[in-house]
């Protein structure tokens, strides 16, 4: 069975009852790997949220 789709999310804890979600979903090219694609919306989540945790506190240090 060939992967079409891949998913990935990432809820971050902002404190005070408060958190931050991001989730992204990606239809994989014929060639494309779902490995290489899950990695590669990893990292894309991660940098869109460390720059909402910037915006908010400088709360990045939950990455490290």
């Amino acid at each position: 069975m060939k992967t079409k789709t891949v998913t990935y999310s990432r809820t971050i804890n902002l404190g005070n009852y408060n958190s931050a979600k991001l989730e992204v979903t990606l239809e994989l090219e014929d060639a494309e790997k779902a490995e290489d694609a899950v990695e590669n919306l990893r990292n894309f989540v991660k940098r869109e949220l460390s720059k909402e945790l910037d915006k908010d506190d400088g709360k990045q240090r939950l990455f490290d």
